[in-house]
């Protein structure tokens, strides 16, 4: 009874949020949904096609916008980056807001809830790295005997970025796979990564459980993720819309399994924990 309730409240918030985004009626065209290649958050292709934390918020957007045409294109972030900054009609969720991507995109309300990246290492030599004490970027490229590879592609606070231009002889990669399978390998000893990826590709290698994932100190508790539209007339009235609707639909319990999809028991406490301070109490 109380679910069948529950599912008819759902239902005519959902009906609302359609109806307001419908009323809105811009008419304004196309949107193209610019979508990367990140499992687990969103993943363009292969048996999970679709199943992404931010293929999901994704889905939620279009079913509520229907007043414009949606097409998704699987594209790297920088050619999302420099399309905002060419003015064409592009979005993408799950968005970091930073100042130097204020300069070419609006932002909407928090959607996503990230937990922040961290050392990632084996279980078994998780008390080698805690008798280090609190870890920084700085603490762990003094140990000279420890392996790491560094993600080219990745956006790291500036701090640990700083800090990772002054070893320019560690290894960099480019795969998300690729340091999680060898540090399951034993070929490096850790890597700086998202939790969330940490255990999607473990699990995915066969090896569940096999990984920790330790605190950085550089690293904040926790990041938003948004929807980035470009920056001109037509990205502001469409953040306006997505703003609409995400009002109403993040207290939703369905909105809240989205942003719990793919993690770990104990992970899930965690961003359940951030869920209202995140994103019904801040902007």
């Amino acid at each position: 009874m109380y679910a069948t309730i529950a599912a008819a409240i759902v239902s005519m918030l959902l009906a609302g949020a359609s109806g307001v985004a419908a009323a809105s009626g811009d008419e304004a065209g196309e949107i193209v949904w610019g979508v990367l290649d990140f499992a687990p958050y969103s993943i363009p292709s292969g048996p999970h096609q679709g199943e992404g934390i931010r293929d999901k918020i994704l889905e939620v957007l279009k079913e509520q916008l229907p007043q414009y045409r949606h097409r998704e294109v699987q594209a790297s972030a920088a050619r999302i980056f420099s399309s905002m900054q060419e003015g064409r009609p592009w979005c993408m969720v799950g968005a970091v807001k930073v100042p130097e991507r204020e300069a070419f995109g609006y932002f909407s309300l928090p959607a996503q809830v990230h937990l922040p990246q961290g050392v990632v290492v084996r279980k078994s030599r998780l008390a080698q790295f805690e008798a280090l004490g609190e870890l920084s970027m700085d603490k762990l490229l003094a140990q000279a005997s420890l392996r790491t590879s560094f993600h080219g592609a990745r956006s790291y606070p500036p701090e640990v970025r700083e800090a990772m231009d002054r070893q320019p002889q560690v290894r960099r990669h480019t795969g998300d796979a690729e340091p999680i399978r060898m540090i399951l390998a034993d070929r490096l000893d850790y890597a700086i990564e998202f939790p969330l990826i940490a255990s999607y590709y473990a699990k995915q290698l066969g090896q569940e459980g096999e990984l920790a994932v330790l605190p950085l100190r550089e690293m904040p508790d926790s990041l938003a993720g948004r929807v980035m539209c470009t920056k001109n007339e037509w990205g502001a009235r469409v953040i306006e819309r997505v703003d609409e609707v995400l009002r109403l639909l993040r207290p939703t319990p369905r909105y809240r399994l989205i942003n719990e999809r793919w993690y770990s028991q104990g992970d899930v406490q965690r961003v359940r924990r951030l869920y209202e301070p995140m994103l019904l109490k801040s902007d």
